[in-house]
Protein backbone atom coordinates (compact mmCIF):
# COMPACT_ATOMS: atom_id res chain seq x y z
CA UNK A 1 0.00 0.00 0.00
CA UNK A 2 1.04 3.68 -1.07
CA UNK A 3 -0.56 6.13 1.14
CA UNK A 4 -0.20 9.85 1.10
CA UNK A 5 -1.58 12.62 2.96
CA UNK A 6 -3.80 14.73 -0.03
CA UNK A 7 -4.91 14.90 -3.61
CA UNK A 8 -2.68 17.36 -5.20
CA UNK A 9 -1.13 18.30 -8.13
CA UNK A 10 2.64 18.67 -6.90
CA UNK A 11 5.36 16.79 -6.23
CA UNK A 12 4.97 14.03 -3.65
CA UNK A 13 1.35 12.82 -4.18
CA UNK A 14 2.77 12.76 -8.37
CA UNK A 15 5.46 10.30 -7.21
CA UNK A 16 3.66 8.59 -4.98
CA UNK A 17 1.02 7.12 -7.96
CA UNK A 18 4.14 7.07 -10.13
CA UNK A 19 5.54 4.51 -7.37
CA UNK A 20 2.52 2.32 -6.79
CA UNK A 21 2.82 1.98 -11.20
CA UNK A 22 6.09 0.97 -11.05
CA UNK A 23 5.62 -1.27 -8.13
CA UNK A 24 2.69 -2.95 -9.95
CA UNK A 25 5.08 -3.10 -13.28
CA UNK A 26 7.34 -4.98 -11.07
CA UNK A 27 4.98 -8.06 -10.13
CA UNK A 28 3.40 -6.14 -6.40
CA UNK A 29 -0.29 -6.67 -6.07
CA UNK A 30 -0.21 -2.27 -5.09
CA UNK A 31 -3.03 -0.21 -3.51
CA UNK A 32 -2.90 3.61 -3.35
CA UNK A 33 -4.51 5.18 -0.80
CA UNK A 34 -5.38 8.98 0.14
CA UNK A 35 -6.06 10.50 3.73
CA UNK A 36 -8.40 13.32 2.00
CA UNK A 37 -9.15 15.00 -1.09
CA UNK A 38 -8.02 18.45 -1.83
CA UNK A 39 -7.73 18.88 -5.64
CA UNK A 40 -8.06 16.85 -8.73
CA UNK A 41 -5.22 15.35 -10.34
CA UNK A 42 -5.26 15.31 -13.62
CA UNK A 43 -3.02 12.77 -15.78
CA UNK A 44 -2.22 10.30 -12.26
CA UNK A 45 -0.08 7.26 -13.08
CA UNK A 46 -2.21 5.03 -11.01
CA UNK A 47 -5.88 4.77 -9.64
CA UNK A 48 -6.20 5.36 -5.82
CA UNK A 49 -8.80 5.64 -3.76
CA UNK A 50 -9.48 8.51 -1.04
CA UNK A 51 -10.19 7.88 2.41
CA UNK A 52 -12.33 11.48 3.14
CA UNK A 53 -13.79 13.66 0.48
CA UNK A 54 -12.58 17.19 1.69
CA UNK A 55 -10.28 18.42 3.03
CA UNK A 56 -10.62 17.94 7.04
CA UNK A 57 -11.82 20.69 9.30
CA UNK A 58 -12.69 19.25 12.60
CA UNK A 59 -11.56 16.54 14.96
CA UNK A 60 -14.54 14.25 13.46
CA UNK A 61 -13.28 14.67 10.30
CA UNK A 62 -9.83 13.25 11.40
CA UNK A 63 -11.25 10.25 13.33
CA UNK A 64 -12.97 9.72 10.41
CA UNK A 65 -9.66 9.54 8.45
CA UNK A 66 -8.31 7.01 11.29
CA UNK A 67 -11.63 4.70 11.21
CA UNK A 68 -12.02 3.99 7.40
CA UNK A 69 -7.93 3.65 7.22
CA UNK A 70 -8.27 1.13 9.95
CA UNK A 71 -11.20 -0.92 8.35
CA UNK A 72 -9.45 -0.89 4.68
CA UNK A 73 -6.09 -2.09 6.72
CA UNK A 74 -7.64 -5.15 7.68
CA UNK A 75 -9.95 -5.44 5.18
CA UNK A 76 -6.71 -5.64 2.81
CA UNK A 77 -4.01 -6.84 5.07
CA UNK A 78 -0.59 -5.47 3.33
CA UNK A 79 2.36 -6.63 3.71
CA UNK A 80 4.09 -3.37 3.48
CA UNK A 81 2.60 0.56 3.76
CA UNK A 82 5.27 3.22 2.12
CA UNK A 83 4.07 6.31 3.54
CA UNK A 84 4.45 9.53 1.99
CA UNK A 85 4.71 13.17 3.87
CA UNK A 86 3.63 14.11 7.47
CA UNK A 87 0.37 13.83 8.13
CA UNK A 88 0.03 10.11 6.02
CA UNK A 89 3.25 8.83 7.96
CA UNK A 90 2.10 9.52 11.62
CA UNK A 91 -1.37 8.42 11.32
CA UNK A 92 -0.20 5.76 8.50
CA UNK A 93 2.54 4.10 10.76
CA UNK A 94 0.76 4.11 14.21
CA UNK A 95 -2.58 2.34 12.62
CA UNK A 96 -0.52 0.16 10.51
CA UNK A 97 0.88 -1.20 13.18
CA UNK A 98 -2.24 -2.05 15.13
CA UNK A 99 -3.62 -3.59 12.47
CA UNK A 100 -0.68 -5.76 11.84
CA UNK A 101 1.09 -4.18 9.04
CA UNK A 102 4.67 -5.45 9.30
CA UNK A 103 6.51 -3.19 7.54
CA UNK A 104 5.83 0.37 7.70
CA UNK A 105 8.18 2.60 5.26
CA UNK A 106 8.43 6.89 6.04
CA UNK A 107 9.75 8.56 2.75
CA UNK A 108 10.66 11.85 3.90
CA UNK A 109 10.03 14.03 1.08
CA UNK A 110 9.79 17.44 2.85
CA UNK A 111 12.72 18.83 5.33
CA UNK A 112 11.05 17.76 8.60
CA UNK A 113 11.94 21.64 9.87
CA UNK A 114 9.02 22.57 7.93
CA UNK A 115 6.98 20.44 10.21
CA UNK A 116 4.41 22.08 12.49
CA UNK A 117 5.81 21.73 16.59
CA UNK A 118 3.06 19.45 16.98
CA UNK A 119 3.64 17.48 13.58
CA UNK A 120 7.67 17.29 14.90
CA UNK A 121 6.68 15.53 18.33
CA UNK A 122 4.14 12.87 16.72
CA UNK A 123 6.61 12.06 14.24
CA UNK A 124 9.32 11.47 17.29
CA UNK A 125 7.37 9.94 19.34
CA UNK A 126 6.46 7.60 15.90
CA UNK A 127 9.78 7.00 15.60
CA UNK A 128 10.84 5.96 19.49
CA UNK A 129 7.66 4.03 19.61
CA UNK A 130 8.77 1.85 16.11
CA UNK A 131 5.95 2.82 14.35
CA UNK A 132 8.38 3.03 11.32
CA UNK A 133 10.08 0.19 10.57
CA UNK A 134 12.28 1.73 7.82
CA UNK A 135 12.78 5.23 6.21
CA UNK A 136 13.54 6.53 3.36
CA UNK A 137 15.00 9.89 1.92
CA UNK A 138 14.32 11.41 -1.51
CA UNK A 139 17.84 12.74 -1.14
CA UNK A 140 20.54 12.80 1.55
CA UNK A 141 19.71 16.19 2.62
CA UNK A 142 16.43 15.00 4.00
CA UNK A 143 17.88 12.23 6.07
CA UNK A 144 19.51 15.27 8.46
CA UNK A 145 15.57 14.81 9.74
CA UNK A 146 16.25 11.14 10.99
CA UNK A 147 18.59 12.64 13.85
CA UNK A 148 15.61 12.97 16.01
CA UNK A 149 15.28 9.17 15.37
CA UNK A 150 16.69 6.13 17.60
CA UNK A 151 19.78 4.54 16.13
CA UNK A 152 18.44 1.42 15.40
CA UNK A 153 16.19 3.35 12.70
CA UNK A 154 18.90 5.72 11.58
CA UNK A 155 20.98 2.95 10.69
CA UNK A 156 17.93 1.34 8.28
CA UNK A 157 17.74 4.73 6.59
CA UNK A 158 18.32 4.74 2.56
CA UNK A 159 18.44 7.41 -0.16
CA UNK A 160 16.22 6.76 -2.98
CA UNK A 161 15.92 9.63 -5.51
CA UNK A 162 13.08 10.72 -7.48
CA UNK A 163 13.05 9.04 -11.06
CA UNK A 164 11.27 10.39 -14.06
CA UNK A 165 8.63 7.85 -15.04
CA UNK A 166 7.84 8.03 -19.07
CA UNK A 167 9.02 11.16 -19.48
CA UNK A 168 9.09 12.36 -23.14
CA UNK A 169 11.45 14.93 -24.15
CA UNK A 170 9.63 17.46 -26.59
CA UNK A 171 10.48 17.10 -30.44
CA UNK A 172 9.25 20.73 -30.92
CA UNK A 173 11.41 23.80 -32.06
CA UNK A 174 12.04 26.49 -30.28
CA UNK A 175 9.98 29.10 -32.15
CA UNK A 176 6.62 26.26 -32.42
CA UNK A 177 7.37 25.90 -28.10
CA UNK A 178 6.79 29.34 -28.06
CA UNK A 179 4.30 29.94 -30.14
CA UNK A 180 2.03 27.41 -28.35
CA UNK A 181 2.41 29.14 -25.04
CA UNK A 182 1.65 32.91 -26.73
CA UNK A 183 5.67 33.58 -25.67
CA UNK A 184 7.73 36.17 -27.43
CA UNK A 185 9.77 34.55 -30.36
CA UNK A 186 12.90 36.83 -29.61
CA UNK A 187 14.59 36.99 -26.51
CA UNK A 188 16.13 35.01 -23.92
CA UNK A 189 13.40 32.64 -22.03
CA UNK A 190 13.71 32.07 -18.17
CA UNK A 191 11.51 29.97 -17.09
CA UNK A 192 10.39 28.32 -13.55
CA UNK A 193 7.86 25.58 -12.88
CA UNK A 194 6.19 25.21 -9.37
CA UNK A 195 3.25 26.84 -7.62
CA UNK A 196 3.47 30.58 -6.33
CA UNK A 197 3.63 29.71 -3.17
CA UNK A 198 6.18 30.86 -0.19
CA UNK A 199 8.36 27.66 -0.55
CA UNK A 200 9.15 28.23 -4.41
CA UNK A 201 10.16 31.80 -3.87
CA UNK A 202 8.69 33.50 -7.10
CA UNK A 203 9.13 37.20 -5.86
CA UNK A 204 13.36 36.60 -6.00
CA UNK A 205 12.88 36.36 -9.69
CA UNK A 206 11.05 38.98 -10.69
CA UNK A 207 13.58 40.91 -8.18
CA UNK A 208 16.18 39.67 -10.61
CA UNK A 209 14.49 39.94 -13.87
CA UNK A 210 14.58 44.20 -12.60
CA UNK A 211 17.94 44.06 -12.91
CA UNK A 212 18.54 42.46 -16.44
CA UNK A 213 18.84 43.74 -19.49
CA UNK A 214 15.29 44.12 -21.37
CA UNK A 215 15.58 41.39 -23.85
CA UNK A 216 15.54 38.69 -20.62
CA UNK A 217 12.28 37.38 -19.79
CA UNK A 218 10.36 35.75 -16.85
CA UNK A 219 8.15 32.68 -17.72
CA UNK A 220 6.25 31.46 -14.23
CA UNK A 221 4.47 28.44 -15.29
CA UNK A 222 2.33 27.45 -12.01
CA UNK A 223 -0.90 28.82 -10.02
CA UNK A 224 -0.96 29.86 -6.15
CA UNK A 225 -1.70 32.76 -3.18
CA UNK A 226 1.62 34.80 -4.67
CA UNK A 227 0.14 35.52 -8.25
CA UNK A 228 -1.15 38.80 -7.24
CA UNK A 229 2.00 39.81 -5.03
CA UNK A 230 4.13 38.75 -8.12
CA UNK A 231 1.82 40.76 -10.39
CA UNK A 232 2.00 43.62 -8.23
CA UNK A 233 5.64 43.57 -7.44
CA UNK A 234 6.59 43.12 -11.24
CA UNK A 235 4.34 46.22 -12.09
CA UNK A 236 6.17 48.45 -9.74
CA UNK A 237 9.76 47.35 -10.91
CA UNK A 238 8.63 48.34 -14.18
CA UNK A 239 8.82 45.18 -16.13
CA UNK A 240 5.32 43.59 -16.12
CA UNK A 241 5.83 43.32 -20.10
CA UNK A 242 8.60 40.68 -19.28
CA UNK A 243 6.47 38.48 -17.25
CA UNK A 244 4.58 35.91 -18.43
CA UNK A 245 2.25 34.52 -16.20
CA UNK A 246 0.79 30.96 -17.81
CA UNK A 247 -1.46 29.37 -14.91
CA UNK A 248 -1.26 25.57 -14.54
CA UNK A 249 0.28 23.82 -17.07
CA UNK A 250 -1.02 20.44 -18.13
CA UNK A 251 1.80 17.77 -17.52
CA UNK A 252 1.56 16.64 -20.95
CA UNK A 253 2.68 20.23 -22.60
CA UNK A 254 5.32 20.76 -19.86
CA UNK A 255 7.97 18.80 -22.25
CA UNK A 256 7.05 21.61 -24.56
CA UNK A 257 7.28 24.34 -22.31
CA UNK A 258 10.98 23.31 -21.44
CA UNK A 259 11.99 22.96 -25.17
CA UNK A 260 10.47 27.00 -25.26
CA UNK A 261 12.30 28.36 -22.73
CA UNK A 262 16.29 29.05 -22.58
CA UNK A 263 16.80 28.72 -18.76
CA UNK A 264 15.11 26.88 -15.57
CA UNK A 265 15.34 28.57 -12.74
CA UNK A 266 14.46 27.36 -9.30
CA UNK A 267 15.14 29.54 -6.00
CA UNK A 268 13.52 27.80 -3.56
CA UNK A 269 13.83 28.21 0.07
CA UNK A 270 13.11 24.26 0.84
CA UNK A 271 12.56 21.58 -1.57
CA UNK A 272 12.67 17.22 -1.27
CA UNK A 273 14.01 16.86 -4.78
CA UNK A 274 12.42 18.94 -7.18
CA UNK A 275 10.69 16.67 -9.82
CA UNK A 276 10.45 19.99 -11.71
CA UNK A 277 14.06 20.12 -11.93
CA UNK A 278 15.04 16.85 -13.17
CA UNK A 279 12.29 17.53 -15.76
CA UNK A 280 14.42 20.22 -16.56
CA UNK A 281 17.38 17.99 -16.66
CA UNK A 282 16.02 15.53 -18.73
CA UNK A 283 15.13 18.83 -21.42
CA UNK A 284 18.78 19.52 -21.11
CA UNK A 285 18.07 22.89 -19.98
CA UNK A 286 21.03 25.08 -17.72
CA UNK A 287 19.59 24.92 -13.97
CA UNK A 288 20.05 28.01 -11.52
CA UNK A 289 18.93 26.84 -8.21
CA UNK A 290 18.84 28.24 -4.55
CA UNK A 291 21.92 27.01 -2.96
CA UNK A 292 20.07 24.79 -0.43
CA UNK A 293 21.31 21.13 0.34
CA UNK A 294 18.49 19.57 -1.53
CA UNK A 295 19.30 21.50 -4.51
CA UNK A 296 22.61 21.50 -4.49
CA UNK A 297 22.70 17.72 -4.42
CA UNK A 298 20.91 16.86 -7.80
CA UNK A 299 22.89 19.60 -9.80
CA UNK A 300 26.45 19.10 -8.48
CA UNK A 301 28.58 16.50 -9.01
CA UNK A 302 31.07 14.62 -7.05
CA UNK A 303 33.95 16.21 -8.86
CA UNK A 304 32.16 19.98 -7.89
CA UNK A 305 30.73 20.58 -11.61
CA UNK A 306 27.37 21.70 -11.81
CA UNK A 307 24.53 21.49 -14.03
CA UNK A 308 24.13 25.31 -14.14
CA UNK A 309 24.93 27.47 -11.08
CA UNK A 310 23.80 27.48 -7.50
CA UNK A 311 23.23 31.36 -6.48
CA UNK A 312 22.45 32.34 -2.75
CA UNK A 313 18.78 33.45 -1.76
CA UNK A 314 19.69 36.87 -0.71
CA UNK A 315 21.12 37.74 -3.60
CA UNK A 316 19.10 39.29 -6.81
CA UNK A 317 21.75 40.89 -8.53
CA UNK A 318 23.57 37.64 -8.53
CA UNK A 319 20.46 35.63 -10.16
CA UNK A 320 19.92 38.50 -12.35
CA UNK A 321 23.44 37.73 -13.90
CA UNK A 322 23.47 33.97 -14.34
CA UNK A 323 19.81 34.67 -15.78
CA UNK A 324 21.48 37.28 -18.27
CA UNK A 325 24.33 35.58 -19.07
CA UNK A 326 24.84 34.43 -23.06
CA UNK A 327 25.86 30.84 -23.94
CA UNK A 328 27.02 27.54 -22.62
CA UNK A 329 29.71 24.94 -23.54
CA UNK A 330 29.55 21.37 -24.86
CA UNK A 331 30.94 20.79 -20.98
CA UNK A 332 27.72 21.93 -19.51
CA UNK A 333 25.66 19.92 -21.79
CA UNK A 334 27.64 16.95 -20.88
CA UNK A 335 27.51 18.03 -17.44
CA UNK A 336 23.58 18.32 -17.46
CA UNK A 337 23.12 14.77 -19.28
CA UNK A 338 25.24 13.23 -16.67
CA UNK A 339 22.92 14.75 -14.00
CA UNK A 340 20.16 13.61 -15.85
CA UNK A 341 21.24 10.03 -16.17
CA UNK A 342 21.17 9.51 -12.22
CA UNK A 343 17.67 10.43 -11.98
CA UNK A 344 15.58 7.52 -13.85
CA UNK A 345 12.76 5.56 -12.77
CA UNK A 346 14.41 2.07 -13.92
CA UNK A 347 17.16 3.90 -10.89
CA UNK A 348 14.18 4.42 -8.44
CA UNK A 349 12.44 1.06 -9.04
CA UNK A 350 15.53 -1.10 -8.45
CA UNK A 351 16.31 0.69 -5.31
CA UNK A 352 12.66 0.26 -4.02
CA UNK A 353 12.50 -3.53 -4.96
CA UNK A 354 15.90 -4.15 -3.02
CA UNK A 355 14.46 -2.55 0.34
CA UNK A 356 11.59 -4.72 -0.23
CA UNK A 357 13.59 -7.62 -0.78
CA UNK A 358 16.30 -6.87 2.05
CA UNK A 359 13.90 -6.84 5.04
Amino acid sequence: MVLTTMTHASGAPIAALRLAAGLEASGHEVQAVFLYHREAMNGADYPAQVLLSHVPRTPADMLRIIARLWRFLRANRPDVIIMFLPLASVIGANVARLAGVRRRIMSFRVPRATYSPIMRAADRLSAWMGSYTDVVGVSRAMLAGCAAYPRWLRDRAVVIHNGLKDWPRSTMEKGAARALFGLPAHGRLVGALGRLEEQKNPELLVEALAQCPVHVHLVLAGSGSLREQVVALADSAGVLDRLHLLGDVPREKVPHLLAAIDIFAQPSRFEGQSNALLEALHAGLPCLVSDIAEQVETVVGEDGRAAGQVLPLDDPAAWARAMAKEGHGDDLDAVIAERAALFTFAAMMRSYNALLRAR
